[in-house]
């Protein structure tokens, strides 16, 4: 913050910067808390979100794949999960996978199915 109590915000415009990764690194506490929330109860959907999206007109599939698969190489948090390791949960951060949208074709299927 500046002496005149605005943001400095002159970097905003920056990529943030790619930090390597290699094997599990150490989750943050909030996300512990979050593991012990969810260990306290009985296994359930709470924290899916899954979401569709009905498209009108033409859709070209590969250019949508191609953009999801920027989005998921991207953003880590697409990609990461907890893995146990000896001094507590960690969390891995996965290779973005070869083809992360799967496509169904659903125009010929009957209504109802």
């Amino acid at each position: 913050m500046t002496s005149d109590n605005r943001y400095d915000i002159s970097g905003m415009n920056e990529p943030i910067p790619r930090v390597a990764r290699g094997g599990a690194i150490p989750i943050a506490p909030t996300q512990v808390g979050l593991l012990r929330w969810i260990a306290a109860r009985p296994p359930c959907a709470t924290l899916n979100f899954g979401f569709s999206a009905a498209i009108e007109g033409e859709l070209d599939i590969e250019v949508m794949k191609q953009s999801v698969a920027q989005l998921v190489a991207r953003h880590e948090a697409l990609r990461s999960r907890y893995v146990a390791a000896d001094s507590g949960p960690m969390q891995q951060i996965d290779e973005p996978p070869a083809s992360p949208l799967v496509v169904t074709d659903l125009r010929q299927s009957q209504s109802g199915d």
